[in-house]
């Protein structure tokens, strides 16, 4: 072969090569999702290397789950992660040793080492490249999180034992709640939150939500803000929730998912190592049994003149903002510039009133610390059981008979009393008409014998000592008239 012939055959592999390089930089750029030119480059690389049976095994990460490959189970063999539009890989570097002390020739083998650590990188969505010594720490999913438990044991204040189902929403990403607090009073405990109407501005509603510790920080700032000329802000809108990808990354969600990815508390019993996302359901729990051990059976489901219904329009509600208050919460006070306290139908006007900046409650609870937000939370049914349904309703059963039976008698009685006052009164009216009778004109004993029914008659047919008589006194009376009447003679004989 010629040196013409070498130096053809030479090039055309070498533009061979450079084609097939091109052909595997293009597919890279636009097969996989990368975002500059120097992962398209490793991306080619990482083919080029596949091609000659180096290749490294390649981690999936789908709604917040890692799927290993068949290969490798080893995070810190992992050097490349597909990672979908609702998911991020937490990436863990390792501790960068370096002496503490000045160098020394003679004591460097001695000089103490000081581990500094370069912290988290939060990487995805998209194709992910693990660098030099880094592993997978971690992977969650952006989109909002449930949790149930199902058959949660729960004891009232009286020993009654429930079974009920308990659930949560929560999610990393979401930004803070924002709650509308003002006074309606002098004191912190005062503080309510407050349900304005956008459109008009007047003040509809105040409930008191807040737990104490945030009262507390509402109050603190207020009093240091009490002093200070600042002006008025308009009342902040609620802010809009990304429920479908692409998620928004900012730095502070980062932060909360770096958080929360820190947190792996160990499981004693099972020796393994728990996540962030369960966190929220074991606070629920923790709340759902001491919201209920707190009050009595009765209390929970007895109508009384505020509810008719206790546990649907009061605890249930109340399990609500409790567990919302133990994630991220943001406020914004209201309060009148003359410092009087707020008054239901008024209007928020910014000529009478201050609106202050937005704050973040910053006073520490575990789900708060861990940037976790409570989209909704709350429990079903509680069920007793059918014995002790059947228990209480007996019960129930007996204590209405009780007070039916209370009430028959004390109307029995009021109803006897009535029948013998009545019986008085009738007395004392038919001796007062025989007196006056006996002490009229003189006449035959005939006379006066029919005049004395007569008035016996007459007050027996009124109405009211009619009830009272027994048919046998209406029977002697109209049998008398007869003996008298037949004994007398008719006139003129």
């Amino acid at each position: 072969m010629d040196t013409a012939s070498l130096v053809f055959l030479t090039s055309n592999c070498l533009v061979a090569l450079l084609l097939a390089f091109l052909i595997f930089l293009m597919t890279a750029y636009f097969s996989l999702p990368v975002r500059s030119h120097s992962e398209g480059w490793r991306v080619a690389r990482r083919m080029l290397s596949g091609l000659f049976g180096r290749g490294a095994p390649v981690a999936f990460v789908k709604e917040g789950e890692l799927s290993h490959p068949k290969d490798s189970k080893n995070h810190k063999a992992l050097k490349l992660a597909l990672v979908d539009l609702t998911s991020v890989t937490i990436l863990d570097s390792p501790p960068a040793v370096q002496a503490s002390a000045k160098p020394n020739r003679r004591r460097a083998s001695q000089a103490p080492l000081v581990e500094r650590r370069i912290g988290l990188r939060i990487a995805g969505p998209g194709l992910v490249f693990v660098g030099q010594g880094e592993s997978i720490r971690g992977v969650t999913g952006l989109r909002k999180q449930i949790r149930r438990a199902s058959g949660v044991h729960c004891r009232t204040s009286d020993g009654i034992e429930f079974t009920s189902d308990v659930f949560v929403t929560f999610s990393l990403v979401q930004p803070p709640a924002i709650l509308k607090v003002g006074y309606l009073g002098k004191r912190p405990e005062d503080i309510r939150v407050l349900n304005i109407d956008p459109q008009s501005g007047v003040l509809l509603t105040a409930s008191a939500e807040l737990e104490d510790r945030d009262k507390a920080e509402v109050y603190i700032f207020s009093r240091s803000r009490r002093n200070a000329s600042l002006p008025s802000t308009d009342l902040a809108p609620d802010q809009p929730v990304q429920e479908y990808p692409p998620y928004l990354l900012d730095e502070s969600v980062k932060r909360r998912i770096t958080a929360a990815a820190y947190y792996r508390p160990l499981n004693v019993g099972e020796q393994t190592r728990e996540g962030w996302a369960d966190l929220p359901l074991d606070e629920a729990v923790r709340i759902f049994r001491d919201l209920i051990s707190s009050v009595s059976y009765d209390e929970l489901f007895e109508p009384n003149p505020t509810y008719r219904y206790p546990l649907g329009q009061y605890y249930k509600p109340r399990f609500v903002s409790a567990m919302r208050s133990q994630g991220i919460l943001s406020y914004q006070l209201v309060q009148r510039i003359d410092g009087a306290p707020l008054v239901l139908g008024q209007r928020v006007d910014p000529l009478t009133h201050l609106v202050f900046p937005v704050q973040e409650f910053t006073a520490r609870s575990t789900l708060r610390d861990l940037g976790i937000k409570i989209v909704h939370a709350g429990f079903s049914e509680l069920d007793p059981g059918e014995a002790i349904r059947q228990q209480r309703l007996e019960n129930w059963q007996a204590s209405w008979q009780q007070k039916a039976d209370a009430e028959k008698e004390k109307q029995d009685l009021e109803l006897k009393q009535i029948k013998n006052q009545a019986r008085e009164n009738a007395r004392q009216a038919m001796l007062s008409t025989l007196s006056q009778t006996l002490q009229a004109t003189p006449h035959s004993e005939k006379e006066v014998a029919l005049r004395i029914i007569q008035v016996l008659e007459t007050t027996a047919a009124d109405p009211g000592t009619h009830t009272l008589l027994p048919l046998s006194a209406i029977t002697l009376l109209r049998n008398l008239r007869q003996s008298v009447s037949a004994g007398e003679q008719p006139p003129g004989k």
